[in-house]
C-alpha cells in the first residue's frame, strides 16, 4: 500500500543513504568546498553543497556503481542494493498538478506518483499547481521519491500556456503511462533515458538540416547595405539616410508656423495692450488669481487696465510665468532677455524653431512687419525680470523638467507606480533637487501643461501616476471620453489597472539607471540591448525587397520594442510579433522561422516589463533562483558547464560561484 510520505524509520535510512553516498562521491570528485555537517549543527549539511553534489552523482551513474562495488561505509546487502537502484533516476523539469486528490509529476508523456519524505510533496512545493518543478526522482522502499531537493521554476502561466499545459493534463490522463511504484519506476527509467538521447539526436539533425536551409537567403529578401557595419557606422549611415527622406518631403514651414502665433497690429511693449490682445476668460483667470474684480459685467479694456499695476505689484505672476518653461525656452528666453528684450529673425529663409523665445501669454508677444518675425517681452515685464535671480529660477525649471521626465520614465518602465514610489525614485536619481512639493509640482504642471506622456489618478486613498495607455484603459472602463489631450487628473477605482500592481506585488521596483531617466532615453537604453542588436543584425541581414535598407529594420525594431514592454508573454503575444513584422513587409519561410523565433524570445525575455516591476523576465528568473543569468551576443542565455570557470571572472568553478 502507498502513502503520502515515507515512514520515520524509512526516512531516516534514506537520508542515511543519500548523505554518505554524497560525502563519499565529494571526495572522489576533489570538488571545491567541503562536504560535512554544518559547524554549528553537526547533523546538518551545507545544503546547497549537497545539493550540487548530488546533482554530480546522480549525472553520472559510474559513481553509484563504485560506490556499491567498494562499499566504502560497509553497508548490509540490503541497503547496498537500495543504493544500487539509484543508477536509475529521472531528474529534470516535471509538470506538476493535482487530480483526484493526488499530486501528479509529469514529463516525458508518463505520470509519476510521486511519496513525499517526512512531509508530503504537496506541503513542500505549496500552491497553487499546476506549476514546474525541477528535481530528482528515484526509487526507495517500494516508491517513487525525489531526492529532497525540488525547486519550483519561475514561469509566467498566461492564458496560452495555462491551456497548454491543461491539454497536456488532460491527454496524459486518458493514455499516458502511470509509474505508480519502484518497480515500475526501475523498468521505465532506462527507457526514458534513450527516448532523452534518441530526441536530442533527432534534435540535433533536424537544427543541422534547418540551419543549413536558414543560412540561405530569404525568397523575396536581400542582404541590406547596413550588413557588417559597426554600430557607430549603422548609425550614422541611418541618420544620413533619415535626413535625405526628409529633405525629398515637404519640408517643415517654420515661418507659416510661427505666423500662427502672431499678435496683430504694429510692434509694441506695452503691457496693456498687449494683454488686451489676450481673450477675454483669459484676463478673467488671471484677474481671479490675484484677487481682482473679474466679472462678466467688466470689459477687456476695464480687465487689462487693473491688471497692469497689479501684475506689476507681484513679481510672483512673472516668476510662475518663468517656472512654466521647459529648460530649452528658459535658455532661449534669458538670451532674450539679456538683448534687451527684443529679437529680430528674418521670416525668409527660416527652417527651424529651435533656439527661438517661447511666445507665451504676459511673458513674450511675436510680431511680424516687412517679413521680420520680432519677439517682444513686455516694458513692465522686463522691468521685473531685473530683480529675478535667473541662476536660482534656471534650477527650479531645471528640476520641474526633472520630475516629469522621471515619472514618464517610470510609468514606461512599471506601467503603474505610486506618487511616493515616484518621488523617492526622484530624490535617488537627484539627490539634490527640491522637495517634494517642488515634485508634485513638476509633475502635475507638465500633466496640466499637456507635455508629460502619463496620467494622475486619485482612487481615493492613493495617487497614481500611469501611463497613458493605461489612462486610456482607466477612461474605457469608467466611460470617460478619449480625447487626444486628455484631463490628466482622474479619479475613481483603479478597476483592472489594480490587476497589474497585483502583478507587481512583491517584486522589488527596478530603479531608474544613469541613462533612464526619461523615457526617450529608457526607450534608447532598450534599443541597446544585445537581444534587440542580434535581432536588428538579423534583419539588416533579411530585408524585404521592396523595402528600404537603412529604414526597414529600425521601423521593425521600435514597434516591437514598444509592445514587448507591455510584457504580453503568450500565444498572441508571438502572433503580434509576427504581424508587426508583416506590417513591414517581412514574411519568413519555416526554415527561418525556428531562428527568428528564438530571437523574438530572446528580446521578449530581455525586455523590462510592466508586470515584473521594471524588470526583464531573465532579471527576475536570477532574483527568484538566486542565480545570476549570462547571456550569449544574441542575447540567449548562455548555458555553462557546472565544472566551467564562472564566466563573471572570480577564477572558481561555476557552480562553486554563481550557479550556486
Amino acid at each position: 500500500m502507498l502513502y503520502d510520505t515515507l515512514s520515520y524509520a524509512e526516512c531516516e535510512q534514506f537520508y542515511a543513504l543519500r548523505d554518505g553516498l554524497a560525502v563519499t562521491a565529494h571526495k572522489w570528485l576533489g570538488a571545491d568546498g567541503r562536504l560535512q555537517p554544518h559547524p554549528d549543527e553537526s547533523e546538518l549539511f551545507d545544503e546547497a553543497l549537497l545539493r550540487d553534489t548530488l546533482d554530480e552523482v546522480f549525472a553520472q551513474p559510474a559513481i553509484v556503481e563504485r560506490f556499491v562495488a567498494e562499499n566504502p561505509l560497509g553497508l548490509s546487502a540490503d541497503e547496498l542494493a537500495a543504493v544500487a537502484a539509484w543508477k536509475n533516476v529521472i531528474s529534470g523539469m516535471f509538470v506538476v498538478f493535482e487530480h483526484a486528490s493526488a499530486l501528479l509529476f509529469m514529463a516525458d508523456g508518463r505520470l509519476y506518483h510521486v511519496a513525499g519524505l517526512l512531509e508530503p510533496v504537496k506541503a513542500v512545493l505549496g500552491g497553487p499547481f499546476p506549476k514546474v518543478v525541477q528535481t530528482v526522482l528515484l526509487p526507495f522502499a517500494g516508491r517513487v521519491v525525489y531526492y529532497g531537493f525540488a525547486a519550483s521554476m519561475p514561469v509566467q502561466m498566461g492564458d496560452g500556456m495555462r491551456r497548454m499545459i491543461d491539454e497536456s493534463i488532460t491527454n496524459a490522463l486518458k493514455s499516458a503511462e502511470h509509474v505508480v511504484d519502484a518497480a515500475d519506476f526501475i523498468e521505465v527509467a532506462p527507457l526514458v533515458a534513450e527516448e532523452r538521447v534518441k530526441r536530442e539526436a533527432e534534435r540535433m539533425i533536424e537544427d543541422l538540416e534547418m540551419d543549413m536551409k536558414a543560412s540561405q537567403q530569404l525568397p523575396g529578401h536581400h542582404a541590406g547595405a547596413l550588413v557588417g557595419m559597426s554600430a557607430a557606422e549603422r548609425e550614422a549611415a541611418v541618420r544620413a539616410r533619415v535626413r535625405e527622406v526628409m529633405a525629398e518631403s515637404a519640408p517643415f514651414d517654420a515661418a507659416a508656423h510661427l505666423k500662427q502665433g502672431c499678435t496683430k497690429g504694429r510692434l509694441r511693449s506695452d503691457l496693456a495692450s498687449l494683454i488686451a490682445t489676450e481673450k477675454k476668460a483669459t484676463l478673467q483667470n488671471w484677474a481671479q488669481s490675484l484677487g481682482l474684480p473679474y466679472g462678466g459685467q467688466l470689459t477687456k479694456a476695464q480687465l487689462a487696465d487693473s491688471l497692469v499695476p497689479a501684475i506689476q505689484a507681484h513679481d510672483e505672476v512673472v516668476s510662475a510665468g518663468l517656472e512654466k518653461m521647459t529648460p530649452g525656452e528658459f535658455a532661449s528666453y534669458r538670451a532674450l532677455y539679456e538683448s534687451a528684450g527684443v529679437r529680430h529673425v528674418p521670416a525668409e529663409g527660416l527652417r527651424s524653431l529651435k533656439g527661438l523665445p517661447p511666445v507665451m501669454a504676459l511673458m513674450c508677444y511675436l510680431f511680424l512687419e516687412d517679413g521680420m518675425f520680432s519677439f517682444v517681452i513686455p516694458d513692465e515685464v522686463m522691468r521685473a525680470l531685473h530683480s529675478v535671480d535667473w541662476d536660482y529660477h534656471e534650477r527650479v525649471v531645471r528640476d520641474f523638467r526633472r520630475s516629469a521626465d522621471v515619472v514618464d520614465a517610470l510609468t514606461s518602465l512599471r506601467g503603474i507606480v505610486t506618487f511616493d514610489d515616484a518621488y523617492d525614485e526622484f530624490i535617488r536619481c537627484y539627490p539634490d533637487a527640491f522637495d517634494e512639493a517642488g515634485f508634485r509640482e513638476g509633475a502635475f504642471g507638465a500633466a496640466e501643461e499637456g507635455y508629460a506622456v502619463y496620467d494622475i489618478i486619485d482612487d481615493g486613498n492613493q495617487v497614481y501616476f500611469a501611463h497613458y495607455d493605461l489612462g486610456n484603459q482607466f477612461r474605457s472602463e469608467h466611460g470617460v471620453a478619449q480625447d487626444p489631450f486628455p484631463d490628466p487628473f482622474l479619479k475613481g477605482d483603479l478597476g483592472s489597472l489594480r490587476g497589474l500592481l497585483n502583478a507587481q506585488e512583491g517584486k522589488h521596483p527596478r530603479g531608474l539607471d544613469e541613462g533612464m531617466r526619461a523615457s526617450d532615453e529608457l526607450f534608447e537604453w532598450r534599443l541597446k540591448l544585445p537581444a534587440v542588436a542580434a535581432l536588428r543584425d538579423y534583419l539588416d541581414a533579411h530585408v524585404p525587397d521592396d523595402a528600404d535598407d537603412y529604414l526597414f529594420t529600425d521601423a521593425v525594431i521600435e514597434d516591437l520594442v514598444e509592445y514587448m514592454s507591455y510584457g504580453m508573454m503568450d500565444a498572441s503575444a508571438v502572433r503580434t510579433y509576427f504581424e508587426i513584422m508583416g506590417d513591414h513587409g517581412f514574411m519568413p519561410d519555416e526554415a527561418h522561422m525556428r531562428r527568428l523565433l528564438d530571437l523574438l524570445m530572446n528580446m521578449s525575455n530581455a525586455m523590462p516589463t510592466w508586470s515584473n516591476n521594471g524588470w526583464a523576465p531573465n532579471e527576475l528568473h536570477g532574483t527568484l533562483t538566486g542565480q545570476k543569468v549570462f547571456y550569449n551576443e544574441d542575447g540567449s542565455v548562455r548555458k555553462v558547464g557546472r565544472n566551467e570557470p564562472c564566466p563573471c571572472g572570480s577564477g572558481k568553478k561555476y557552480k562553486r560561484c554563481c550557479g550556486r
